[in-house]
């Protein structure tokens, strides 16, 4: 059966004037932006939804669709010839491949609720466009700052522009509250979390001597979510070489 266009664009219009969105009208929004083939963000932007709210509805869809009952192939292979059986058992790894291609390797002595949760926050990691920016402020911020304090912020000791959409982080000094700031749709926009225990552990030590180092998208959901970031191991990437410009 065809999508009625007409009632779609309808539904749309309704869920981008309200700020609750019912049962029925959540799934059609979700199958238009499934059809659409566009990023949240962008999706969100074209049809003046809020992406915030499309993307909780995106991952309750999610959990829901996980938590039924289903059943995947499985494989039995041949035993193995004798003597491997026999041989001593050493210390073992697996690669966990997820949907979008990451692939995590875990090495003995793992902790299952530790890779659990890492699946768990790579699959639900925030999906940014490639022109958006990372930034995370070197130095320890005070967290009453809110809007025009942060913005002033970026621009007098991040040397950026606030305004330019990209993601601003900022931490206190004992690192167990996190301020976010990005511009989006003619205002700033502002996530906080703070820790009732425990800290954030940074990917990194930070320098000294710069405004703010450079984050990807993967590495700051891993950061919010809890998970040390220290252990792991970078595998490398090919970088293409500096465009040499004829003189």
């Amino acid at each position: 059966m065809g999508r009625n266009t007409a009632e779609e664009e309808a539904t749309l219009a309704r869920a981008a004037a309200s700020s609750y969105w019912s049962e029925s009208e959540a799934r059609v929004v979700l199958e238009a932006y499934e059809a659409s083939g566009l990023s949240v963000a962008e999706f969100a932007r074209r049809h003046g939804l809020g992406a915030q709210r499309l993307r909780w509805w995106k991952k309750r869809r999610r959990e829901e669709e996980n938590s039924k009952l289903s059943f995947i192939p499985v494989h039995v292979a041949a035993p193995p010839p004798r003597e491997v059986r026999e041989a001593p058992a050493g210390p073992a790894s697996m690669e966990v491949v997820l949907a979008r291609g990451r692939r995590i390797r875990v090495e003995p002595g793992f902790d299952a609720g530790e890779v659990a949760r890492l699946v768990r926050a790579l699959e639900e990691a925030l999906t940014l466009p490639a022109s958006v920016r990372i930034h995370l402020a070197s130095q320890p911020v005070d967290m009453r700052k809110s809007f025009d304090g942060l913005s002033l912020l970026v621009r007098q000791v991040l040397r950026e522009d606030p305004l330019s959409g990209h993601l601003f982080v900022f931490f206190n000094r004992t690192r167990d509250m996190v301020k976010v700031l990005w511009w989006h749709s003619g205002g700033f926009c502002l996530f906080s979390k703070r820790l009732e225990k425990g800290s954030f552990r940074l990917p990194r030590p930070l320098p000294e001597d710069t405004g703010a180092v450079t984050l990807e998208a993967v590495e700051l959901t891993l950061l919010l979510e809890g998970i040390d970031l220290k252990a792991s191991v970078r595998r490398p990437r090919w970088q293409p070489p500096p465009l040499e410009l004829p003189v």
